[in-house]
């Protein structure tokens, strides 16, 4: 389905790059999306996302090719230490997000259902939102599917979907990408399509519930998920998608499987944790792994000194004999001069962690 594509057409991509330029005072924008056979870059201000494996590959590829190319598109510089920091925390977001809740559903084609296959949807639509504004019920077609160049969850209209599969249907659908394996995340994407395809506005209907139903909202949630936090982390990801006001929901915690569906752990899920860059990039900080920057620049220096033991090795002694202790620190010695113009109270105070 490789249609003409941008980043605003993949919300979460759209929603963390947006944030992102937010933070440092820059313009999003929104550049086009292609797939295929090319090297994944930037070039004439596209982005080449390649044959990503899922929808999970996709937005990554899009998000780091993005921000590796920060400086040339904004304002803003970064040093190469700060853009690979910024892509391993995009990593670990978008592991969080697309994995952190499996569940048993998979695909290899498209496979069609309907709203009232989806038991919460159904009910949400049926006895919620339907009385509340007035509006019919439609059973409308929802059609799983597993492709990279697919958002998590699209509604178009009968003319979109005839012209996308090439006449094959010519109704309203709903198209739901299973490839986010976190089904939480994936209703509340899901639910925000539902809610255009009844002709309403997702941000006037949500505002609503958010006001005067939250509680019921919540309550059908809980009865689902059969957790009280998975209830709220579902509420504040569909507020969160809509740019709502996610006041109350701070510190949702939700169970999350760690290492396979039975196994179930406890993780904390902050407020705004699916795009609060600040936020994710201080709890990341304290188990961050080595600069890499840093460890090429140590290995540069270790490389040339073994460089130069093994010239001196085979120019002075036999090729099987090892070079004396004295010779090595002396070799050493060439990185550890000292400047005998300072005392050696200054000098150490230099070095000092304390």
């Amino acid at each position: 389905m490789h249609t003409n594509k941008n980043i605003s057409d993949f919300k979460i991509a759209e929603k963390y790059l947006r944030n992102l330029c937010d933070k440092y005072g820059d313009q999003f924008v929104d550049l086009p999306v292609v797939f295929g056979d090319h090297p994944v870059a930037l070039e004439g201000k596209r982005i080449y996302v390649g044959n990503p494996k899922n929808l999970a590959h996709a937005i990554y590829n899009i998000i780091s090719v993005y921000i590796i190319n920060f400086n040339a598109l904004h304002s803003t510089c970064f040093s190469c230490c700060e853009i690979s920091n910024m892509i391993i925390t995009a990593s670990s977001v978008l592991k969080k997000l697309f994995y952190d809740r499996m569940t048993n559903e998979t695909a290899e084609d498209a496979l069609v259902t309907k709203l009232y296959a989806n038991k919460l949807l159904w009910i949400y639509v049926k006895d919620l939102i339907a009385p509340i504004f007035e509006c019919k019920v439609s059973n409308i077609k929802i059609i799983k599917v597993n492709d990279p160049d697919v958002d998590v969850s699209t509604y178009l209209t009968s003319c979109e979907a005839e012209e996308a599969t090439g006449g094959k249907i010519k109704e309203d659908i709903i198209l739901e990408n299973i490839g986010l394996e976190n089904e939480i995340v994936r209703y509340a994407f899901v639910l925000v399509s539902v809610i255009k395809s009844l002709n309403l506005s997702p941000h006037i209907v949500m505002s609503k519930i958010r006001q005067d139903f939250k509680d019921e909202f919540l309550g059908l949630a809980q009865l689902y998920f059969k957790d009280v936090d998975a209830a709220k982390y579902f509420m504040l990801t569909i507020l969160q998608l809509l740019d709502l006001n996610t006041q109350g929901f701070e510190g949702v915690t939700i169970k999350s499987a760690q290492s396979g569906a039975q196994s179930m752990g406890t993780q904390a899920y902050p407020p705004m944790q699916m795009w609060n860059l600040p936020l994710i990039e201080a709890l990341l900080e304290p188990v961050r792994g080595p600069d890499i920057q840093l460890h090429d620049e140590l290995e540069k220096k270790l490389r040339s000194f073994w460089d130069d033991v093994e010239q001196i090795k085979q120019t002075r002694y036999g090729k099987g004999d090892a070079v004396p202790f004295n010779v090595l620190l002396q070799l050493k010695s060439k990185d550890l001069k000292t400047d005998t113009t300072r005392t050696l109270q200054s000098l150490l105070s230099s070095a000092r962690v304390w």
